[in-house]
């Protein structure tokens, strides 16, 4: 209802005419292209140095994993840890170095088996008889003072020990394997 003095209603006005303005447009996109290309020329740069820095220093030559046993047993030996009646770290330290040594020799997931299975996985690639018994001894002792908090004399920590050398002895690659020739000695 209209008041009596009012009009009559007005059309709709048509819409605004914005002007086009493309210069802000235009310098937003040369300013994300720079960004953008610039990102990109930094990032060739980084990878480019990387590369360079890394064919510059040639990687050292790994060891052979019976030297790195060697050097991590006598490293073990010499931390005293019998004598200071540390039978736990000691257990726990020489089964580490002999499953990485099997990692390493072998490539078998070592550090993350259990013995039963380290010791089907051995035996799959064609370990002797002998040096079984010498691991299946070796681990079952290691097992038991890890986790049967078993207490050994101080004569079965150094037989641990010696089947650890006795483990990495007869085990270690032969100068053919080491060039990538088969072996003949039987593991």
């Amino acid at each position: 209802v209209l008041p009596e003095d009012a009009q009559d209603i007005l059309d709709i006005k048509p819409p605004l005419e914005i002007p086009k303005n493309w210069l802000p447009i235009v310098l937003l996109s040369v300013l994300i292209a720079a960004l953008v290309g610039g990102a990109a020329l930094l990032l060739r740069r980084y990878l480019k140095k990387r590369q360079e820095g890394q064919t510059l220093a040639p990687a050292k030559p790994a060891l052979p994993p019976h030297v790195t046993a060697y050097q991590a047993l006598e490293q073990l030996r010499r931390s005293k840890l019998l004598e200071r009646g540390q039978l736990s770290q000691f257990y726990v330290r020489v089964s580490e170095i002999i499953r990485r040594y099997f990692e390493e020799r072998f490539r078998i997931d070592a550090l993350e088996m259990s013995t039963p299975e380290v010791l089907r996985d051995l035996a799959g690639i064609g370990t002797s008889g002998e040096n079984m018994s010498l691991f299946r001894e070796f681990l079952d002792r290691c097992d038991l003072v890890k986790f049967a908090n078993f207490v050994p004399l101080r004569g079965q920590s150094d037989r641990v020990f010696e089947l650890a050398l006795q483990i990495v002895d007869s085990t270690k690659e032969t100068g053919s394997e080491q060039e990538g020739l088969p072996g003949k000695e039987e593991v």
